[in-house]
């Protein structure tokens, strides 16, 4: 009997919220005109990333053989650069790893790719075009507890330490 009667009472807690809070309903603004232009779309574990229209029609398609990893942009000359995850990295598991970054011209050709995830670093997940064209990525890099002791850390773990780099 009371096993019956804690499981009535929280599932009654549990309900009293959506009974007394009124469900959000999200409208759109028909006074809000949609941004004039082109979006950049990459889906999220896609291999693909379109730029479309204001109409949702797709302008260009780039296809790689990577998923993307949250980190894609398009340059000013119209060239697209997108992080990718080359292959699951044993070592970096932490959210926001990727491990490599690709460039294509807008005609789906690849022009540039650059790897960098080893055993000792691996780039985490953006990366940002320079004004003089150069890509500044950031990475993850391992260092041993004695290397972050000589560098400043407090004593007191024994664990690897993970470092970001630029």
């Amino acid at each position: 009997m009371n096993n019956r009667l804690i499981i009535f009472g929280v599932t009654f807690f549990l309900l009293i919220p959506s009974i007394i809070l009124p469900i959000p309903i999200i409208k759109t603004n028909p006074n809000i005109d949609p941004f004039i232009g082109y979006t950049l779309f990459a889906p999220e574990f896609s291999t693909k990333t379109y730029l479309i229209d204001i109409e949702g029609n797709e302008i260009i398609t780039w296809n790689s053989t990577h998923i993307q990893t949250l980190g894609t942009y398009l340059s000013e000359d119209g060239k697209l650069i997108r992080s990718y995850l080359p292959y699951i990295n044993p070592i970096f598991t932490r959210p926001g790893v990727t491990g490599a970054v690709e460039m294509y011209d807008l005609n789906d050709t690849l022009l540039w790719n650059f790897e960098y995830s080893t055993d000792n670093f691996c780039l985490h997940h953006d990366i940002e075009i320079l004004p003089n064209g150069n890509i500044l990525m950031i990475a993850w890099e391992i260092k041993t507890n004695e290397d972050a002791i000589e560098e400043g850390r407090i004593v007191g773990g024994n664990d690897d330490v993970w470092q970001i780099i630029l």
